[in-house]
């Protein structure tokens, strides 16, 4: 064969293989064109425009319309853990692969997202996509308070403390995590964990929760990032008096004697006074004033309810002067539209200290409970308060910080989030 008839055959060979390629990738882009429509319909059904999505980067290049953060591709489930806890989406569309096989057995997003649904996204339906939703944790709020407390010569230190609460409400949970460090391997003969909650100075016992150790180890032991964590869930009693407690920790030895002493202190929490003359500390503070002689300094305020929830809405007003009237209290969740989903009206502190009641310089815990109906849409939702007249309707003007009239008569506190 002539040398010009083989570079014809080896020119011809490139040009099938090069057409080749070509249609593969336009059957590729096809292909991701075809999912990227179908996810785009599926989110325009069920998510809101506002909320994150999480997909593989070719997918998350197609949704254009909304959030999007853009998972990193290959076979690291390391880097795809990583990349969801720092976005925390609303949605993640996950992609067959080695890399989301361990994504979806590892614990924290087991615990974090539930399977929402399956999408057939190609013609064959052999290439499955799942759509997962957020789902919230009580262990995740809460700031980390150091502690640093050791058990004796064990080799075990805990050296931090989260709860999500640091104001106690009789009959709920308190959810605790303790980061661990140390030898966890190096005290075999622990046996028993206890948490307690005791009353300043350890007199009496309010609520503990036990745990029998298996090699001295808890066993909910798991590794968050590079601390080793534990957690625990402590039930309120419903009878709990105003006042200051102590949570301190135990750990035994199969002998039943205390490893470095019993009852070691980790934090002080409160259930404190609904009136006091000592001011509070609100974890959301604000300065507003309604009339002359009322001040609101702040609220706590759950960010993300669901539909069916009952949740609480604290309130911290202030006394600036003696206040005249007898008024009522309005709690409203407002529609994108300003229509009234849910409301709570009533007279301070469960309708037990009116304001006329009220005495120059005090501050009252005013606390509410929103219902919300099962079948009330998803959505975010306006919170807003104030106060009125019953007998007249008549709502007290309100002011801002800067001293500007706010309409309607009504502080908006924060958007909800209904889930």
């Amino acid at each position: 064969m002539s040398e010009s008839a083989n570079v014809r055959i080896v020119s011809h060979a490139l040009r099938i293989t090069f057409c080749a390629l070509l249609l593969f990738l336009t059957g590729c882009g096809a292909q991701d064109e075809g999912q990227g429509a179908a996810v785009a319909v599926w989110l325009d059904v069920h998510a809101l425009p506002s909320e994150r999505v999480a997909a593989p980067e070719p997918l998350a290049r197609r949704l254009r319309d909304r959030p999007v953060t853009a998972l990193p591709a290959g076979d690291d489930t390391a880097a795809l853990l990583a990349a969801l806890h720092g976005a925390l989406p609303d949605y993640v569309i996950s992609w067959p692969g080695v890399a989301w096989d361990g994504v979806l057995a590892d614990p924290w997003f087991r615990e974090h997202y539930h399977f929402f649904d399956a999408l057939s996204a190609s013609d064959d339906g052999l290439t499955p996509l799942h759509i997962f939703g957020y789902t919230p944790s009580p262990f995740d709020v809460g700031a980390w308070q150091t502690v640093e407390q050791s058990f004796g010569g064990t080799g075990l230190e805990l050296y931090a403390v989260r709860v999500n609460r640091q104001r106690l409400v009789p009959g709920e949970l308190l959810y605790i995590t303790l980061s661990w460090r140390g030898d966890l391997f190096a005290f075999p003969d622990a046996q028993r964990f206890v948490l307690r909650l005791l009353d300043v100075g350890g007199a009496g016992l309010r609520a503990q929760v036990e745990e029998s150790l298996v090699n001295g180890l808890p066993l909910d032991l798991c590794r968050d990032g590079d601390a080793v964590t534990s957690r625990h869930i402590l039930v309120l009693p419903e009878d709990l008096s105003y006042g200051d407690y102590v949570l301190a920790a135990t750990l035994y030895r199969r002998s039943g004697q205390p490893a470095g002493g019993e009852n070691l202190p980790l934090l002080t929490l409160s259930r404190p006074p609904d009136v006091t003359h000592e001011r509070p500390a609100p974890e959301s503070e604000g300065v507003w004033v309604l009339g002359e002689a009322v001040g609101l300094i702040g609220y706590d305020v759950p960010e993300r309810v669901a539909p069916g929830d009952a949740f609480r809405v604290m309130l911290y007003w202030h006394a600036r002067a003696a206040v005249l009237g007898d008024y009522t209290v309005f709690v409203h969740l407002l529609d994108a539209n300003g229509a009234i989903a849910a409301q709570a009206d009533g007279k301070p502190v469960w309708w037990t200290f009116p304001t006329t009641q009220w005495k120059p310089g005090q501050y009252i815990r005013d606390e509410h409970i929103l219902e919300l109906d099962a079948g009330l849409p998803r959505g975010d939702y306006r919170l807003a308060v104030g106060m009125y007249d019953a007998a007249t309707g008549v709502r007290l003007t309100v002011t801002d910080a800067q001293g500007a009239p706010l309409p309607d008569g009504r502080i908006e506190l924060r958007i909800v989030k209904v889930r």
